[in-house]
């Protein structure tokens, strides 16, 4: 492990000590400014953050894109916050959630299981803990980090809430993915906002083309699976909502490109929405960044 992998790891199991510690609002503050300091005096993601709301807010001034980005900063504390403390923080009641589990309850009654399908937005890791409470198998598809140490503690934190965590490199995922839903009629969470490691078709989010992963409509398409889209965000320290948009699904077996393409991007319009109207919730500091055109 390099040096620098070695700091973060260090910054990261000492600043969760800490945070297992003392009442939640007072973790929360500490959390948040830890955060301002590394964003704001270090420069972690400073820059591009910067960057990025301006890209897809340039009719804001800089004050209010300010606002967005310390915001999203402190956010970003409060989830950390919460995952280090676990399945047990998630105590207070979230606008929208019985919503949202009558419709997977509705979904599941089909047979083929339920595709979750959320953005880097809110405390996206209180879907696992808080929709396995009711009794319903989740599933989360991540991709290995190079610091293994945190990606271990992170996969640790998101089973512990009763979910089931797959490589995203995993080169039977598909299947995996497909016995989940037929055997478990289970729930797989997909996040949408994920960059293509190739250039491939332009989907539009967040008003921009985006070059993305259309890992949905062939899953979908394969599996007949109910899709569900959900707005997760959080106001201030404590409070949550959720927001879900109607249930869709593709024919069990549709092999059509054009079809798997226009349930992508009725998602992506869903949720592309309520990010532009919340985008103090969304998460900014993606290396790789969804809107990012490929080099020619």
């Amino acid at each position: 492990m390099s040096l620098k992998l070695k700091c973060e790891t260090a910054l990261f199991l000492g600043t969760a000590w800490v945070l297992r510690r003392g009442p939640l609002f007072l973790a929360m503050r500490v959390a948040e400014q830890i955060a301002l300091v590394v964003h704001r005096v270090c420069g972690w993601r400073r820059q591009s953050t910067q960057d990025r709301i301006r890209e897809v807010f340039p009719e804001l001034n800089q004050a209010e894109r300010d606002r967005i980005r310390l915001e999203a900063v402190r956010n970003l504390a409060r989830n950390v916050t919460e995952l280090v403390r676990g399945p047990a923080t998630f105590t207070s009641p979230i606008r929208g959630e019985q919503e949202v589990l009558d419709r997977i309850c509705s979904a599941r009654e089909g047979g083929r299981g339920v595709l979750l399908i959320i953005a880097h937005s809110g405390n996206w890791d209180l879907a696992g803990p808080r929709i396995t409470s009711p009794g319903y198998p989740i599933c989360y598809v991540a991709r290995q980090q190079k610091n293994r140490i945190l990606y271990q503690r992170l996969m640790e934190s998101r089973e512990l809430g009763g979910g089931t965590v797959l490589d995203r490199d995993d080169p039977r995922l598909l299947r995996k993915l497909l016995s989940f839903l037929e055997e478990k009629n289970g729930v797989v969470t997909l996040l949408v906002d994920i960059r293509a490691r190739s250039p491939g078709e332009a989907f539009r989010f967040l008003g921009r083309p985006a070059f993305l992963a259309n890992g949905l409509g062939l899953l979908a398409g394969k599996s007949g699976a109910s899709v569900l889209p959900v707005y997760v965000g959080r106001c201030g320290r404590e409070e949550h909502f959720w927001k879900p948009f109607p249930l869709r699904s593709l024919p069990a077996g549709c092999k059509d490109k054009q079809q798997r393409h226009e349930l992508l991007q009725s998602c992506l319009d869903d949720l592309s929405g309520e990010i532009l109207s919340h985008p103090e919730c969304y998460f900014w500091f993606n290396k790789r960044w969804v809107l990012e055109p490929f080099n020619e």
